[in-house]
């Protein structure tokens, strides 16, 4: 049995670190707790019970019972002694170098058929699994109808202007100090990265999600739709898309699995883009 009694990051981080353990939970039949994902009931709405995973509702019951779990997880370490069947999985040596820990190993699935096991860290991946099983993810982690309905309003806005929908990413916020601010880019790079994807593709109409307010005079040549939306729905709307583009991140990047979308990160606002230079199933 795996336990998730701790989740960091944005929704997107979130949603990465959960689908990869659900995927992974399905194909090696063991069990899988979820019990700090609130946001989970608050947005979603399964369309199937494809996945054996349980994740426990938000209520008093669920603050207790994680507060219990990682309190117990401090003392053990504090005072350094096992929990008979208990498992307190760290990989810190992954998360400092980012580099993948395979949960799709005989060593963890293992492990988590015949103990409990607490995973903590950030970079727990199973890819095959989350690939073979992306439909049924899709469908598990379903917006709520007030949420689609948002969704499909600018996706038929957007589709009065022009043919291809082309999703753009801006990322802001915490990306003007994270990794010395290398993705941190402005509007105007943005538009010209527009203005060529117009170059090598027809009739493009450009859906901004964004995470601060913009200034969308900045993209006046251009068919654009643009509002502040709740995050959810800049996700989904990211999903419904032909093609997504902005910088390296897992919200894009859950948009383009999610979505079955070819995806383009711009690492560098430099170089040329080219039709090929959009994959599918590409993470960040």
């Amino acid at each position: 049995m795996v336990i998730i009694s701790k989740l960091s990051g944005q929704l997107a981080n979130r949603l990465h670190f959960v689908a990869h353990f659900m995927a992974n939970s399905k194909a090696h039949r063991y069990r899988l707790i979820i019990t700090c994902f609130p946001e989970f009931n608050e947005l979603f709405e399964p369309q199937d019970q494809f996945f054996p995973a349980i994740v426990i509702r938000d209520s008093i019951f669920r603050k207790f019972i994680n507060r219990f779990i990682n309190n117990s997880k401090s003392v053990s370490l504090k005072l350094r002694f096992n929990i008979p069947g208990v498992v307190f999985h760290f990989i810190p040596q992954y998360d400092s170098s980012l580099n993948n820990f395979n949960i799709d190993s005989d060593d963890f699935t293992n492990l988590a058929k015949q103990k409990i096991v607490l995973p903590e860290g950030w970079i727990y991946r199973d890819f095959k699994h989350l690939k073979s099983f992306r439909k049924e993810l899709a469908a598990y982690f379903s917006p709520k109808p007030i949420f689609k309905e948002q969704v499909q309003a600018e996706i038929d806005r957007a589709k009065l202007l022009g043919s291809t929908l082309i999703g753009i990413h801006i990322r802001r916020t915490d990306y003007k100090d994270f990794n010395s601010g290398k993705w941190y880019y402005s509007n105007l790079q943005y538009r010209a990265k527009m203005l060529e994807v117009t170059s090598i593709l027809s009739n493009c109409v450009f859906i901004l999600c964004a995470d601060e307010k913009l200034d969308a005079s900045d993209f006046e040549d251009l068919s654009v739709i643009y509002a502040p939306r709740p995050a959810i729905v800049d996700l989904y709307l990211l999903a419904a898309c032909h093609y997504i583009m902005g910088p390296p991140s897992t919200f894009s990047g859950w948009a383009s699995c999610i979505g079955d979308v070819p995806a383009y990160y711009i690492n560098d606002p430099l170089l040329p883009i080219k039709i090929n230079s959009f994959n599918k199933f590409v993470f960040q």
